[in-house]
């Protein structure tokens, strides 16, 4: 039988190419547009997705689809092209996030409910809170997008289950994300407290195969009444799909950091409008972005201002970080807070975002200080361990004795992390209970619940953490902050870096005292009056929104404008900087005049501006050097027009090894 006999299908194939393939249908087959289907592309075999039926192809010898493995919902398949068009990423690999796992066996349990849970109140919403919950409710079966704006505590989320448990009770599912694997157990904590019998699928990138299959049939087959999961969790089928609920909505780890660079927090308002749902984006400190979609009517607003129950907000003091004390690193303000809560048999919570022992190692003689082979990066010395590690590219070597450049001196440390820190204050506390949480000492997968049982049931009396502890978490019991090292997110290069700092204060503060226990937040810092610790310590974040918003649109940049950061990255260093320079270059044209201009062509060139191209702040990683460029513009037609052109031009120059990557709407510039 002849392939126009047959039929042709046209297949997304879930790999690293920018392409399409025609395969023919064999009439034993039953395919339609959606359908996921196993096909040979070379010499193996991949699976793809139907895009769309064909009665004739330019090609004369295809091969055949070999079977059908499923069917991708509408609304997926949709979302999928969005995806290509808006990131300018291969559809194959967009769909391929969106393909149901391999059919394995599943552990016994996919839950990670750990032990000693917190108590909750009784289901009692305030009136704020069910104000909130009915101004939702108004907009079930269409969509709308609310920003939820809820200071620390404030219940944000006893207002998601009481939505989620109308949404459900009407036979609809309901998504809800949250930014970190290490949030799930208490969330599911809670939904299992408030919602007994619920039917839950947690999904996110630590389950294993089984369970992640077990997950996805719940949640494809309607089963489940809700999933609870991180980003990925925005690509999961569900037929009934009624609510898409987002926790700290503002968190950077939303984005995704490979190709395809989504934003979950984005595709989940295109989702919604697709599905004519309720979307609500919470936070204690929204994004800038979001903020802005409320100014311009887009989303709605709503604000819990007031903590729930007896809790209130915790005072704030700026100490100076250089007052001594008998513990390194710790002021002498900190420390005397630090041994009354001890005193109290209370708990605390030092904050210090730098894992490891210290940033780097030096050489007393000849300076060496541990430079990474593959990277513009010193290696972080990890005294556990006993290595130094790149945390850039991953590479590591065992701790040398002395220096590998003059062979004549011991290593010194230089600066301090939690490594250290952990050292000092049990030195300095030897009666204390300590935990510390960081990447490395939650990278088993039991860790974080064990660990977080602990400070539950009060068997930790001081916890030293990374941003790792500040996303959400609620200890009852802890009453005391210390903020250690704050200082160095100051001065950074990205224009959010104030933004950014805000937030992780704001989130951090926000530990303190939320049960019965007044709280108190200690923020060590050389620079007290630096516009973002005033707005922390005066509660004037409206204020410091506000001024950095405008301070933005006098510089044009987001949420003014769309961004889009192109970098080109080679094993040879003058051919990334000669590639990205040509480009830059052909840009210049296409925006240059083959006449004389009229007024709304000027207009349209002074919307996209194409910034110099120049080497990235960190310009070598794992051996590739790095040059990169922004474009932004007031248009976001016009950004797409030119990163159309800067796709075809360098997917025409950039062979591999070497690439090149579109990064739209980056939430780094670096």
């Amino acid at each position: 039988m002849s392939a126009l006999e047959a039929g042709i299908a046209q297949v997304a194939v879930h790999a690293a190419v920018d392409a399409v393939y025609d395969y023919s249908i064999s009439s034993a087959l039953n395919i339609q547009v959606g359908s996921i289907v196993l096909v040979p592309l070379g010499k193996r075999q991949v699976k793809g997705v139907v895009l769309a039926l064909l009665h004739s192809s330019p090609y004369t010898e295809l091969k055949s689809i070999e079977r059908v493995l499923g069917q991708m919902p509408d609304d997926l398949l949709q979302l999928a092209r969005f995806m290509h068009t808006y990131y300018h990423a291969p559809l194959g690999m967009c769909l391929g996030l969106m393909l149901p796992p391999e059919a394995k066996r599943p552990r016994a349990s996919q839950a990670q409910t750990p032990a000693g849970q917190a108590a909750h109140a009784a289901w009692a919403l305030t009136r704020a809170q069910a104000e909130v919950v009915q101004q939702v409710l108004r907009s079930e079966g269409r969509y709308q997008t609310t920003v939820l704006h809820g200071v620390t505590g404030s219940g944000k989320t006893e207002v998601a289950l009481d939505i989620a448990q109308a949404i459900i009770a009407g036979g609809k599912q309901a998504l809800m994300l949250v930014p970190e694997i290490n949030l799930t157990p208490q969330w599911l904590a809670r939904i299992e407290n408030r919602l007994p019998g619920l039917r839950i699928a947690v999904m996110h990138s630590r389950l294993s195969d089984g369970e992640r299959y077990r997950a996805h049939t719940l949640a494809a087959s309607g089963e489940a009444d809700l999933v609870l999961g991180t980003r990925l969790a925005v690509f999961t089928p569900l037929p009934r799909l009624g609510l898409i609920f987002i926790d700290e909505e503002h968190d950077a780890a939303y984005k995704q950091g490979e190709t395809p660079r989504y934003h979950a927090r984005d595709l989940a308002v295109i989702r919604a409008q697709y599905r004519h749902i309720p979307l609500v984006l919470a936070s204690a400190t929204p994004s800038f972005e979001s903020l802005a979609n409320v100014q311009r009517r887009r989303y709605n607003y709503q604000s819990l201002p007031e903590r729930v129950g007896k809790a209130v907000l915790p005072s704030i003091i700026l100490a100076p970080s250089k007052a001594l004390s008998p513990v390194k690193g710790i002021g002498h303000h900190l420390h005397k807070a630090l041994v009354h809560r001890l005193e109290q048999g209370e708990q605390s919570l030092l904050f210090f975002n730098r894992r490891g022992y210290a940033p780097r190692l030096v050489c007393g003689n000849c300076q060496w200080h541990g430079q990474c082979p593959h990277c513009d990066a010193a290696m972080i010395f990890h005294r556990i361990g006993q290595r130094l590690h790149c945390h850039r590219c991953d590479h590591k070597i065992p701790l040398p004795r002395r220096c590998p450049s003059c062979a004549t001196e011991p290593l010194l440390p230089m600066g301090s992390g939690t490594q250290q820190l952990e050292e000092q204050v049990r030195l300095g506390f030897p009666q204390a209970r300590i935990a510390r949480i960081d990447l490395d000492s939650t990278r088993n997968k039991d860790a974080w619940p064990q660990l977080r049982a602990q400070i539950l049931q009060r068997e930790v009396d001081i916890i030293l953490g990374t941003q790792m502890v500040v996303k959400g978490h609620d200890f009852p019991a802890l009453s005391l902050v210390g903020v250690l090292g704050a200082d160095e997110a100051l001065f950074g290069i990205d224009f959010r870096a104030g933004e950014r700092l805000y937030a992780q204060l704001t989130q951090v503060a926000g530990r303190a005292g939320r049960g019965d226990i007044a709280g108190e937040v200690i923020i060590q810092t050389d620079f007290p009056q630096h516009p973002v610790y005033q707005a922390i310590v005066q509660g004037q974040g409206a204020e410091y929104v506000a001024n950095a918003l405008a301070e933005r649109a006098a510089h044009g940049w987001p949420p003014e404008s769309y961004l889009a950061l192109i970098r080109v990255e080679s094993l040879v260093p003058e051919l990334a900087r000669k590639t990205l320079h040509a480009l830059w270059q052909s840009l210049a044209q296409l925006q240059t005049p083959t006449s004389t201009p009229t007024q709304e062509q000027e207009q349209a060139e002074t919307a996209v501006r194409c910034y110099p191209p120049v080497p990235s702040p960190l310009a070598k990683i794992a051996k590739f050097y790095r040059w990169q460029m922004l474009i932004s513009s007031t248009h976001r037609t016009l950004l797409h027009q030119h990163l159309r052109h800067c796709h075809e031009f360098l997917s025409a120059e950039v062979k591999r090894p070497n690439r090149f990557i579109i990064d739209v709407d980056p939430v780094d510039t670096y």
